[in-house]
């Protein structure tokens, strides 16, 4: 169908149809149709077309396949596991022969916070409170390169009281930074 040709009643049938005959989940269905969004955003800001009719479309999401919930004994990482990353994260610091030399301390970072990366993107100095507490309040969007002024989930706006290996980390990142940059 030629993209002009196409019309929200015509996307809605293909999506619900999609959905059902491949018991898609939510996750699963955006991932499928971004491409089509996003190529018919492109295919109005160029002007081929005056509003882009996928945007309309919508799913129930009781439609969609519920997923399991995975046990929290398989999301962590065993006390063995951590150390051999922690150690291999500190020898990864300490070679520097990378494009981003912090990263391996910001991975360590979140194994003591907790915090997601996209909100770590976007953490700042003056975001500490005192030397024991940070201060969630923003996060970085990768899609369009920005930082936002509120957090991804419904935990928001939150505090983090910092552990001594957390510290630990914030003082090495400055050192580093101060010493490199």
């Amino acid at each position: 169908i030629p993209i002009k040709d196409l019309d929200k009643i015509t996307l809605d049938k293909w999506a619900h149809s999609l959905v059902k005959e491949h018991t898609m989940t939510k996750t699963c269905y955006y991932n499928v149709t971004t491409i089509l969004r996003q190529a018919l955003d492109y295919a109005k800001e160029q002007g081929m077309i005056s509003f882009n009719p996928m945007r309309e479309v919508k799913i129930s999401s009781k439609l969609f396949r519920k997923v399991k919930k995975k046990s929290n004994e398989t999301q962590v990482f065993t006390t063995e596991e951590r150390k051999l990353i922690t150690q291999y994260a500190w020898d990864d610091f300490h070679n520097e022969v990378k494009d981003y030399v912090l990263s391996p301390l910001a991975m360590l970072f979140q194994f003591e916070t907790g915090i997601r990366i996209d909100e770590l993107c976007a953490v700042r100095y003056e975001d500490l409170e005192g030397d024991h507490m940070l201060h969630i309040q923003r996060m970085y969007r990768r899609d369009s390169r920005e930082v936002v002024d509120h957090a991804k989930t419904d935990a928001g706006d939150r505090i983090i009281i910092l552990t001594p290996t957390a510290k630990h980390l914030i003082e090495t990142a400055r050192d580093y930074q101060k010493e490199h940059l």
